[in-house]
């Protein structure tokens, strides 16, 4: 016996076929690699322009651009601890591609959008994650001159707001069988 309601939600996601699949890919990949692409340049000007410690101030007492190398994470946190962090960000990676592919199965223009965060995070971690195994540390250079505020950069600005965005979808707009889906947090029976 068919059940009407499982026959409608079935209807209802995507065919998911190698061509599609592809199709996303390529266009994921692009973003990632242009995002990535804005992280590195912005992040080679500030060693061009800052390294040799003048800063840059572009609105008084406000926020300035002062060059740093960043060994750790926030605060200078775990400072030295390269593989760690590499380790952890490969980890991340593996499990953001992951869900990216499992939301390709949702219907809906909130799975959408969740893909495209969970790119965006993609590009910021891809991003520090590419100074750590070049060069052993992270460039910064935003600073905040208000706040005592760690020295951030691009790719951490992609880390914190495809976060902010994700935590948004997660308590106001995802339904808890819908995380079950994506995220497979219970077993099915």
């Amino acid at each position: 016996m068919i059940n009407y309601a499982d026959s409608e939600i079935e209807k209802s996601i995507p065919k998911i076929t190698a061509k599609r699949i592809l199709g996303k890919g390529i266009i994921y990949a692009v973003l990632i690699f242009i995002l990535f692409g804005i992280d590195q340049y912005t992040k080679r000007l500030a060693v061009i322009h800052l390294k040799d410690g003048k800063d840059f101030v572009l609105i008084k007492n406000i926020l300035s651009f002062s060059y740093l190398e960043n060994t750790g994470a926030a605060w200078g946190v775990l400072s030295g601890k390269i593989t760690l962090f590499a380790v952890f960000t490969c980890i991340l990676i593996v499990l953001i591609i992951l869900i990216i592919l499992r939301l390709e199965r949702m219907a809906g223009v909130k799975y959408r959008m969740l893909q495209l965060d969970m790119a965006v995070l993609l590009a910021g971690a891809v991003g520090n994650l590419a100074d750590r195994l070049i060069n052993g540390y992270v460039v910064d250079f935003i600073k905040t001159d208000f706040i005592n505020f760690p020295v951030f950069n691009v790719a951490d600005c992609y880390v914190t707001l495809s976060m902010i965005i994700l935590i948004i979808f997660l308590l106001f707009f995802m339904k808890e069988d819908e995380l079950d889906n994506i995220f497979y947090l219970k077993r099915k029976k």
